[in-house]
């Protein structure tokens, strides 16, 4: 399977996918939108990715990604 964005590749949550591995690796945070009302939730895209089985998914239905946020370095950081 080949997923063409960003958003989808972490959603998609494949266990190969090196995109993940260095997103974790930048404490990366996932923002998510709820549809209904506009409410937005955050999760570390660790725990996303560690609370339930590859295939699954744990998003509600009306739940979207909204962004993907990665810290920047601080000064002298690499």
């Amino acid at each position: 399977v080949w997923v063409a964005t960003v958003g989808g590749t972490v959603i998609h949550r494949s266990p190969i996918s090196s995109l993940c591995s260095i997103l974790q690796a930048y404490n990366a945070t996932l923002k998510f939108i709820r549809v209904g009302n506009n409410e937005l939730s955050e999760r570390s895209l660790r725990a996303f990715l560690s609370d339930v089985d590859w295939q699954q998914t744990e998003l509600v239905s009306d739940e979207i990604l909204h962004s993907i946020d990665i810290p920047s370095a601080e000064q002298h950081e690499y």
